[in-house]
């Protein structure tokens, strides 16, 4: 009978899937406790990953690589968020929802998702911070994003966050942290709605004007529809409306996290509205 030099460990170690990135990974070691390379061994989420890859005989043993301890998340003290709760009558985004929808609707929209304004200089107006407000109530931090008066972002600026701000003297939260949560996530305590998973934060906002039936959150990007980032919408209803060119890619996700998938937009997308990447928002829009 042929012996194996390597066999799966049978100790409860776990590492993470070469191939889905979980810590589910099970990899394979030798008689003298010593692992093969990183990429053999076996994921145990056999149906939503499957990976597997068995090592040569001869194989150089490995040394896993050893996690530090996570460092603490950082958080914004809340006076820096009160203090941009203003000049919405000056910012691009606003002006244009109120135009569509009203100055109480947008005013009741604005409080309730405690959306900011940059006020920092004279030519800051026009960008909106969208504060991250965890289901504690803690902020992890603000997206600052600017908008044309079409209600567009302005594709000639990139977006930044609140903490990476600083002055002469340096960054004013130095050694931060920063460990994203969904925007909106708030509002999660709030009411038994089922929840709405949209990509960006401006569409989150959009939606909340249009249909009430849910709760509108923002994962803040097309990666940013992971495991660790949703885990507070646990035994909730959720479904997932994810822009043209992403279902595919969310559909993988939301059958992993036991989300509903909405296929609408795939439904009733021209080629035109499929080049240009639309979302839910701009559909709601017409």
């Amino acid at each position: 009978m042929k012996s194996f030099k390597y066999i799966l460990d049978k100790s409860s170690k776990k590492f993470r899937c070469p191939g889905c990135g979980k810590r589910s990974f099970v990899m394979f070691i030798n008689s003298d406790k010593q692992y093969a390379s990183d990429k053999f061994g076996r994921c145990d989420r056999e149906v939503n990953c499957g990976y597997f890859m068995k090592p040569e005989e001869d194989s150089v043993p490995y040394k896993p690589r050893i996690y530090e301890d996570p460092k603490p998340i950082s958080f914004i003290d809340p006076k820096y968020a009160i203090e941009t709760y203003r000049d919405y009558d000056q910012n691009n985004l606003f002006k244009y929802l109120t135009h569509k929808f009203g100055s109480d609707k947008v005013s009741q929209m604005i409080k309730q998702y405690r959306v900011g304004v940059d006020n920092s200089g004279p030519y800051t107006k026009d960008w909106v911070i969208f504060w991250q407000y965890d289901i504690e109530n803690r902020i992890r931090s603000g997206k600052i994003i600017k908008y044309d008066t079409n209600g567009h972002r302005d594709k000639h600026s990139s977006a930044s966050w609140f903490h990476s701000k600083g002055n002469i003297k340096g960054p004013l939260f130095p050694d931060f942290n920063l460990k994203q949560c969904l925007f909106g996530e708030h509002l999660i305590t709030t009411t038994n709605k089922p929840i709405a998973i949209v990509e960006s934060e401006k569409t989150a906002l959009i939606a909340s004007l249009f249909i009430d039936k849910y709760l509108w959150l923002g994962c803040g990007g097309i990666q940013e529809l992971r495991a660790e980032k949703v885990q507070v919408l646990r035994n909730r209803s959720v479904t997932v409306f994810p822009d043209l060119g992403a279902y595919d890619n969310w559909k993988i996700k939301s059958d992993d996290l036991g989300f509903n998938i909405s296929d609408h937009l795939e439904k009733i997308a021209t080629a035109q509205d499929r080049a240009k990447g639309k979302d839910l928002a701009d559909f709601l829009l017409k």
